[in-house]
């Protein structure tokens, strides 16, 4: 993959593997408290796609991360990439595309917990689109365990997903995806996997910038260093399935969340 310039997301998760590593924190821009933020970002998006202005570009910043084992482990970007994959699930759904590309969704994956990471397959196999509101739709599915509901990072991407009923001075704020996209689905679905899609970021690999690890601890949050129980819960897992590989045990990382 090319480096040296910008890239969208549909080319970015066909070129490799995304998979958010253990140590990166919950998805947080779907958390209860950040409804403004959610709003502006995915108006933004809309906006950029109805314009279809091929010299106007909504330019996503960069997205670091080390390629292991042929997945890519973002370092920072975790949130937009989050987001445009959720994105990208939503209009695929409701386009009918969804069943044509579920192994293109498949190739994005947490880490962070073993919820997490069903739950991003679960909806990568789902392709039931309906008129009913998606978070209902999809927490009345079979497979949607009612633990799931527990689940920090879950419970974030429903919100992206379906919003919140938040208020600002008595106004719902419009803080979903399917608050945002109501129409012209198939439209929208040709937009973000076109070449020409205005949505993009910059992706610069640390492997070859030779970088250590010890950037996920100094770069994790904008700089904010993780809590000494997320460093602990990242080194315990290592040590679990490192001497746990000859009697090829599986490690449940949600047992020690």
């Amino acid at each position: 993959m090319a480096t040296n310039q910008f890239i969208t997301f549909w080319q970015f998760i066909q070129g490799q593997k995304i998979e958010i590593p253990i140590i990166q924190r919950d998805y947080a821009q779907g958390r209860k408290g950040n409804e403004k933020l959610r709003e502006k970002f995915l108006k933004d998006i809309k906006q950029a796609l109805d314009n279809n202005d091929k010299n106007s570009k909504l330019k996503l910043d960069f997205v670091y991360g080390t390629l292991e084992s042929e997945k890519l482990q973002p370092l920072d970007g975790q949130q937009r990439l989050t987001t445009l994959w959720l994105l990208h699930w939503y209009i695929s759904l409701k386009a009918k595309k969804l069943a044509d590309n579920k192994e293109v969704f498949k190739r994005f994956t947490y880490e962070t917990r073993t919820s997490s990471r069903e739950f991003c397959h679960k909806l990568s196999e789902f392709s039931d689109p309906t008129s009913n509101k998606i978070v209902s739709h999809i927490q009345n599915q079979t497979w949607f365990y009612s633990a799931w509901k527990q689940d920090p990072t879950i419970q974030a991407m429903l919100n992206m997903l379906g919003g919140t009923d938040i208020c600002e001075k008595d106004v719902d704020i419009i803080d979903g995806i399917e608050e945002i996209f109501t129409n012209n689905f198939e439209y929208y679905w040709d937009m973000l996997t076109s070449e020409n899609c205005p949505i993009i970021f910059y992706y610069m690999p640390l492997n070859e910038l030779k970088l250590s690890d010890d950037l996920y601890i100094k770069m994790n949050a904008r700089g904010k260093p993780l809590t000494s129980f997320e460093n602990f819960k990242a080194d315990l897992v290592g040590f679990m399935k490192s001497n746990n590989e000859d009697n090829n045990t599986n490690i449940d990382k949600s047992s020690i969340s």
